[in-house]
């Protein structure tokens, strides 16, 4: 619980990352990787779109449960370390991920294509 004089607590370090992540994966695992990546990213597009909507209102309409709702709505909303801002970022991430994934596997489909057309030539 937030009090108004200062109580609750701490804001919690944001997560680094150093250096380039990278996920090893075989060609063909590339598909069921893709579809749990796609389905992680509905999952949390879902979850964005539901925070985003949220409304936060003095519960008990006093001055103690309105500034309850406003250090909630900004512990949800505001800054780098903000609900909000951590799942988007999540989203993003995954985002990324999947396009990678969707990119690795048109560049293998077409390189299984062109060793299968080269082999058939010679059947």
């Amino acid at each position: 619980m937030f009090l108004a004089d200062g109580g609750g607590g701490g804001a919690s370090p944001a997560p680094s990352y150093a250096g380039t992540q990278t996920l090893s994966l075989e060609p063909s695992a590339i598909p069921g990787a893709l579809k749990a990546f796609r389905a992680a990213l509905a999952r949390v597009e879902r979850k964005v779109a539901e925070l985003n909507g949220l409304t936060v209102p003095p519960w008990a309409g006093d001055p103690a449960s309105r500034e309850t709702a406003v250090q909630f709505a900004e512990r949800s909303y505001g800054g780098g370390d903000s609900a909000y801002q951590c799942l988007t970022g999540y989203r993003d991430q995954l985002r990324s991920a999947a396009e990678a994934l969707e990119q690795a596997q048109a560049a293998y489909t077409a390189m299984e294509g062109e060793n299968s057309a080269r082999w058939g030539v010679y059947d």
